[in-house]
């Protein structure tokens, strides 16, 4: 009995370890702009449609920053769940003095919140003739994406809107998904083998517990 006892200990404390010393995941960044400079002065909103394969979790916010010489308006970016049209977490408004500068983007701390599997569009805006945004359509290259191995996918044509409020755009754009410089967000992989090592662990556990009521 006392044998059994410490195995089961000890594989639970092996998962338990498991999930605390998993490596930190590097922060990956969904969009980059390639231009240095904005070509279009949109003031409404613009947003991105990603779908999620496996579970993200979302570090920062950020916005394009066109000429990397901080923001002369403040720019307003969240991430909708394109099923409920609602915002997955609070909106952030970026202000140079509140970012930090990456590249040709500037990006807020946030709270970290997981995205599951589903489709949701990052949204910003706030651009306008101080700040211009990027856009595909007005000679701007498209915003390089990383996909961090397949967990994320922009797809569809992008979306723009007018409105009063910050809300889901509803006018579908043409193309390509990753057509404007404006939202973007950094994010990690749920760490998925950590939890599946604490399971399989826990599975053990019960199974030895099982085989000694026997």
């Amino acid at each position: 009995m006392q044998v059994l006892d410490k195995i089961i200990k000890a594989a639970l404390a092996i998962g338990f370890a498991a999930s605390v010393m998993a490596p930190a995941m590097a922060d990956t960044i969904a969009l980059t702009p390639v231009d240095t400079f904005g070509l279009q002065a949109y003031t409404g909103g613009l947003g991105m449609d990603f779908t999620v394969s496996s579970g993200i979790r979302i570090t920062q916010l950020g916005a394009f920053d066109s000429g990397k010489d901080g923001f002369n308006n403040g720019i307003t970016v969240g991430i909708f769940n394109i099923a409920t049209g609602q915002l997955v977490a609070p909106a952030v408004t970026l202000t140079t003095a509140n970012t930090l500068a990456v590249g040709n983007n500037r990006f807020i701390d946030v709270t970290d919140f997981d995205l599951g599997m589903g489709t949701y569009s990052i949204v910003a805006q706030g651009y306008g003739d101080n700040e211009k945004n990027g856009n595909v359509g007005t000679g701007n290259a498209p915003s390089t994406v990383d996909t961090a191995g397949g967990a994320i996918a922009f797809v569809g044509g992008a979306r723009y809107g007018m409105s009063a409020g910050f809300v889901l755009p509803t006018t579908l754009d043409t193309g390509p998904a990753n057509r404007y410089d404006a939202g973007t967000f950094a994010f990690t992989q749920v760490p998925e083998p950590a939890t599946l090592a604490l399971f399989g662990f826990g599975l053990l556990g019960l199974s030895l517990t099982r085989r000694r009521s026997k």
